[in-house]
């Protein structure tokens, strides 16, 4: 029985393992370790630094007006979804900055992602000023 159960264990195991890097990037998520993120200039469209676990590669591109449209590229799980994507954005600010995302598209090789960068106190574009963006997956 015991060798039964050792099998169908490892049995298991090694079917998990198959899509190694999307379940890393899934386990991570988990743990709370971003799958992506970055810093982006919204003047230039430049991504100023980036990462996460399964991320390669992102970009911006960022037309004005207070808007920015980040992609993430890399190795994410098989059954994601916009859905299950938690994003986090932030704007960098000296006077009541605010920045508002949503994930419009995601799948196991991309992820995209629309900012929006505005000033609370007189509600006019803040586009000068960096944006972070943080990238979760939930179940």
């Amino acid at each position: 029985m015991r060798i039964l159960v050792g099998l169908m264990t490892a049995g298991l195991i090694a079917g998990l393992a198959g899509p190694a890097a999307a379940l890393s990037s899934l386990g991570a998520s988990r743990r709370a370790t971003p799958v992506a993120y970055a810093k982006v200039d919204m003047d230039t469209s430049t991504v100023l630094t980036f990462g996460g676990k399964g991320t390669v590669s992102a970009t911006a591109s960022c037309p004005g007006f207070g808007y920015c449209d980040i992609t993430f590229n890399g190795v994410f799980p098989t059954d994601i979804s916009a859905d299950k994507v938690i994003i986090t954005a932030l704007a960098q600010s000296y006077s009541y900055g605010v920045a508002n995302a949503y994930v419009y598209s995601a799948q196991p090789n991309q992820i995209g992602v629309e900012v929006y960068n505005w000033k609370s106190d007189d509600l006019s574009y803040a586009t000068p000023s960096p944006i972070f963006v943080t990238l979760h997956i939930g179940r």
